[in-house]
């Protein structure tokens, strides 16, 4: 067995949409689907970029994901050659070469 269909397969999504629709659904009156819409994705972008998260060290996810893929684009950057101007920034090249020469 692979673990398809495991309970551990959907466990970070099943609870990221229990909180949402707990913290956003079930306490809004939507009066379209429009106005759903724009009220979940309120809340996603409150939940990814503002919301500190316990199990991340006190962290919202885009700044893990952020600091992870800096490590990881410096890193593949520096296997093609190409140079940063001061780590921590994008390539100046940009993402191009990367997915070019398989790296991403």
């Amino acid at each position: 067995m692979n673990g398809t269909g495991c309970w551990r397969n959907t466990l970070f999504v099943e609870r990221l949409w229990r909180s949402v629709k707990y913290e956003e659904v079930y306490l809004r009156a939507y009066d379209s689907i429009s106005a759903a819409r724009q009220g979940v994705e309120r809340y996603l972008t409150f939940h990814n970029q503002m919301r500190p998260h316990r199990a991340l060290d006190v962290k919202t996810p885009e700044e893990v994901y952020c600091d992870n893929l800096t490590i990881r684009l410096t890193a593949a950057c520096q296997t093609t050659g190409r140079r940063h101007s001061k780590a921590g920034t994008y390539c100046p090249t940009g993402w191009g070469h990367l997915s070019r020469e398989g790296r991403i």
